[in-house]
């Protein structure tokens, strides 16, 4: 398997900030630079996070949270993005816990709810059809896609699979 360097933007207060650019598609070409990145969540912005992030050209905001979660971590305002929000835990109605270290992750999610959350998630999910309809439009694009903390609905969102659109 090939290895593929990551490149980690380097934010101050934003965790998990990778430009997806660079992996390879199934038919051989790779996803351009620039356009489509993943991210934790936003809403810790230093000053001079909010100004390294206008740089990137990012014209889209998709955010897999909760309206729970997202209440008390909102994204940051932008005026030259637009913000979607569509929660991607499929059939699940535990809320996630929204505590930054996530020490009551377990109390709220046992590990047979988070086992059948990832056993259904990538399937039917609204955010994730949407987060498809979006990226075809290159005006949505460059686009940051976040969860909490950029790894598990950000991860199936963002897979190489999905990743195949506006390559060299």
């Amino acid at each position: 398997m090939e290895q593929l360097e990551t490149k980690v933007i380097p934010f101050e207060a934003v965790y998990n900030f990778r430009d997806m650019g660079g992996y390879k598609t199934r038919d051989g070409r790779r996803v351009k630079n620039g356009l489509f990145y993943r991210s934790a969540a936003l809403g810790k912005m230093t000053l001079a996070d909010k100004e390294l992030f206008e740089t990137l050209g990012i014209k889209t905001i998709f955010d897999y949270r909760d309206n729970n979660e997202a209440y008390h971590n909102p994204n940051p305002v932008f005026s030259n993005a637009q913000y979607i929000q569509i929660p991607a835990k499929g059939k699940h109605a535990f809320e996630m816990p929204t505590n930054a270290e996530g020490r009551d992750f377990y109390k709220a999610v046992s590990p047979d709810m988070f086992r059948d959350f990832y056993a259904q998630m990538p399937f039917n999910n609204p955010s994730f059809k949407e987060l498809m309809q979006t990226i075809q439009n290159p005006d949505n694009l460059g686009l940051v896609h976040h969860c909490a903390v950029g790894k598990d609905r950000t991860g199936i969102g963002g897979s190489p699979y999905f990743t195949s659109f506006r390559c060299t």
